[in-house]
């Protein structure tokens, strides 16, 4: 028996539109960042989070949890030049007891005691 090839297969090719190109067609609506609408609704939600945060701060700044800055520098600048007076004041306040000290440790002793009452003071906030 002698083997007979198989027929080849041929796609039938009718005559017809051709279909779809590729590429072709009305391309899908995508999120796009030059839209006018897409950029509006960007600018509302960013501007009701604006309007969110100044409510909170607003009403922590009502219940205390928040002080101005201004107040807060001022406080500071208080403390500081207290602090500074203070430890100006620091060797005419020790120098009678220093002279009458006969060692060095003795005179370093004297000086941090009164190094850590004037801190002891300013941590207590006693402002005199």
């Amino acid at each position: 028996m002698t083997a007979t090839p198989a027929p080849e297969i041929i796609p039938e090719i009718r005559p017809g539109r051709g279909g779809a190109r590729p590429g072709a067609g009305r391309k899908p609506k995508s999120p796009d960042a030059t839209d006018p609408y897409s950029i509006l609704a960007k600018a509302k939600a960013k501007n009701e989070s604006y309007k969110a945060e100044l409510t909170l701060l607003e009403y922590r700044q009502r219940v205390g949890e928040l002080i101005p800055k201004d107040e807060v520098a001022a406080a500071w600048a208080e403390n500081i030049a207290i602090a500074k007076g203070r430890l100006l004041a620091l060797p005419s306040r020790v120098s009678g007891e220093v002279l009458r000290l006969k060692t060095q440790r003795e005179v370093e002793e004297a000086i941090k005691a009164a190094i850590v009452t004037i801190l002891e003071e300013l941590a207590g906030g006693q402002a005199a």
